[in-house]
Order: C-alpha cells, then structure tokens, then sequence
C-alpha cells in the first residue's frame, strides 16, 4: 500500500509530511498550465508539481482502459465524481470534443482550477457542479486536502481507508452541499454514460444515491475502492466488475454489454472479480 502511495503521488508525498514545505505551499502556491491534449489545463505549481515533470504516470492501465472503454462504448455523457483538477474530463473531452462533461468537485482550490480551464478553453459542453456526490441531496462534512488536494473526502480521517489522510494530519472539514446522482437521472435515461468515482471512501454513498442510474440509465463505471465490499451495489445491479489490478481501480459493465465488451477490450478477459 505505502509503494502504491509513493508511486501515486510522487516524491512530493515525502515533501508535504514537512511543516515548512507546507507553510511554502500554502503561502506561495499559484495556478499555472499544463498541456493535457489540446486542452491547458489548470493545476496548483506546488502542490500538483508532479503533473508537470516527465514521470511514469501510476494509473497508465486504467488510462488506457478509460480510453478503449470511451472508443467501444461511445457514451454521450462522461460524469466526472470527485473531479480532482479534471485530469480524466480532460482526456475525455479529447477524445471526443461532442462529450458532455459534467465534472462534480467539492473542493475550493480544485473548483477555481476547473472554471479556469473550462473558461480559458472555451468547454461548452463541460458543466461544473460545485458539489460532493453522497447518498441524498443536502449538506455534509468534508474532510478537505489542502496538501495535496487528492483525499478530500466526506469520510473522516479514522474511517477513510487512504492512510495519507494520517500521514498529512488532514483536520480542516468544512460543510459542503452534496447531492446524489439519482437527481440527474431522467436527464441521462435513454443516453450511453460513463462515470468514474474518486470519492476517498465514500463509494457506498455515491452508489447508495446512483440506484435509479444503475438499473435505469446502465451506465458504464470506472472506480476506484480499497474496499470492495463498499461496492455491492453493482453485485445487486446486475454488473460484471473487474478488477483492473493498478491501485485499487476496478471497471464496472453491466452484465448485458460485458460479452461485449471483452471482445473489443482484450485486457478484461478473465479478469472479472466480486
């Protein structure tokens, strides 16, 4: 897990246990571009230095799968929860510049950033929902990373599963509106979607407040879960979920398209899991 850790986030991880380099970040910190495809995409120089230096990225399989599943499934609609700075919106909107992009992100450091991409490139059809995804509409707490803007969660330090949320002694949490992906589902039902998941934890929420998406709108499902027993939505909704062996990514296809699926995506064969 620690190897995955440092992998994942660089050498910098090191860097950001230190109160001086945080007191730095934190006072000196600014925006600046980095070239995603044909999109400039926004990101903090300090704390998302490792998206601008050369390195082998830690989630290269599960990119390369995101791109084979956009190019097999052809969705209409990519929902991105628990944003980031929209590394994987970016990509999508890429591949395919007709894509509806709705990108949700609790995050004040990380919403500025996606207004100032979706601004400067001019992404008309990127939406941005300043919001955490969670099991009903309303408000929570989040557990806000202002290290490395990566873990926020609205899980708590001692039950998020993410052992960096003890290694930075994350405390700040805030209340944030939240709502559950059932609100949006009459306007994806009858659409081909996408979703992926990042939300530090809280994947039962987000998939207890997605049941209509599951069983109505079919929806195809990149996420990432130390806990695969926080997944048994998609058992009890009929997917197929397979384990992408990278982290703790998993790729989730209902069970009528994944024969499919596995034909065009040679990677998936024989690796279903759950």
């Amino acid at each position: 897990m620690i190897s995955w850790i440092r992998n994942r986030f660089h050498p910098l991880w090191r860097l950001r246990r230190m109160a001086w380099f945080r007191a730095l970040q934190n006072h000196l910190d600014f925006a600046v571009k980095v070239q995603n495809g044909r999109i400039r995409q926004y990101v903090m120089l300090l704390r998302d230095f490792a998206l601008l230096v050369p390195h082998r990225g830690a989630e290269d399989r599960t990119s390369s799968l995101f791109l084979k599943a956009l190019q097999f499934y052809k969705p209409e609609f990519f929902l991105d929860v628990g944003a980031n700075v929209g590394s994987y919106s970016w990509t999508a909107a890429n591949f395919d510049s007709s894509l509806a992009i709705w990108l949700f992100e609790p995050d004040e450091t990380n919403v500025r950033l996606l207004r100032k991409t979706m601004d400067g490139n001019k992404l008309s059809l990127a939406r941005l929902i300043p919001m955490a995804v969670a099991s009903k509409n309303g408000e929570i707490e989040f557990l806000v990373d202002d290290v490395s803007g990566a873990t926020g969660s609205v899980e708590s330090d001692t039950s998020n599963a993410s052992p960096l949320h003890a290694h930075y002694q994350l405390r700040n949490r805030v209340t944030v509106k939240c709502c559950c992906l059932d609100s949006f589902v009459e306007k994806l039902r009858g659409h081909r979607v996408v979703i992926k998941i990042d939300v530090e934890g809280a994947e039962d929420q987000a998939l207890a407040g997605a049941r209509l998406i599951l069983d109505r709108v079919r929806p195809v499902i990149f996420i990432e879960c130390f806990e695969p027993a926080k997944m048994a939505a998609l058992n009890e909704s009929g997917y197929r979920v397979y384990d992408l062996e990278e982290g703790s990514n998993w790729l989730a296809i209902p069970k009528e398209f994944a024969e499919e699926a596995e034909k065009h995506i040679s990677d998936l064969q024989g690796a279903s899991s759950m």
